[in-house]
């Protein structure tokens, strides 16, 4: 198990702080900029919320008027934080991700000012493999449930398949050598298509659109509406 002089490593001190007052397009601008998972919402040298890329696929998909908004009305302001000087092994930290849901555990000093943030992903960077296998960090961070969407869906309909199964990626894909069976949900007055894993083939992967890459899109101004997902996905 890791000490806490080695958890401390796994730290992530880049972080982004930012007054509640801040514009939610000038904060978002500033998370795709560092290519950041988050962004913390500091008054009077306080920590008082955070908001994250989960929160950005949230408002794509209410179709939010972003430009009219500030943080503070769109951060998560009830936090789970933990002190630098409670920080015990860790398994304590790992237990606080997993009891509350979390991906993001802002790290704060005595005063209660932010000095950096504990992720799954920046708690990988310190294991040894043994370390993994003990944790089972890799069986609890994968997930089972794939979502494979058409190439002609929209960005905007993706935010909302990906807001309402909270998941941080979809993968898209092409219909195999057999016509494919797809379910359809209903989005408001669209309907969108996502293979079954019944289908007589399987759907052909030749791409993926991630919560990052939708903070991407946001500051960049794309009409998500217009944009289908064979046009910005990754390959």
């Amino acid at each position: 198990m890791l000490t806490s002089l080695t958890l401390e490593q796994g730290i992530d001190r880049n972080i982004i702080t930012i007054p509640s007052n801040t514009p939610v397009t000038e904060a978002i601008t500033a998370m795709s900029q560092v290519r950041a998972s988050c962004i913390l919402v500091v008054e009077q040298h306080q920590l008082v919320g955070i908001f994250t890329e989960r929160d950005v696929v949230k408002v794509t998909a209410s179709q939010m008027p972003l430009e009219q908004l500030n943080i503070s009305q769109l951060m998560t302001a009830d936090l789970v934080t933990l002190k630098l000087t409670e920080i015990i092994n860790t398994f304590s930290v790992l237990s606080l991700l997993r009891q509350h849901s979390i991906r993001h555990l802002p790290i704060v000093d005595n005063q209660g000012y932010p000095v950096g943030i504990v992720t799954p992903h920046s708690i990988r960077q310190v294991l040894k493999p043994t370390d993994l296998l003990k944790l089972r960090l890799v069986a609890e961070a994968m997930t089972t449930k794939v979502i494979y969407i058409p190439t002609t869906i929209s960005v905007f309909e993706i935010s909302q398949i990906m807001a309402k199964n909270r998941i941080s990626c979809v993968v898209i894909a092409k219909e195999g050598e057999h016509k494919q069976r797809a379910t359809e949900e209903k989005l408001g007055d669209n309907l969108a298509k996502t293979f079954s894993s019944s289908s007589t083939k399987s759907p052909i992967p030749i791409g993926i659109i991630t919560e990052r890459d939708l903070v991407q899109f946001q500051a960049l101004g794309l009409n998500l509406s217009q944009t289908q997902a064979v046009e910005v996905m990754s390959t």
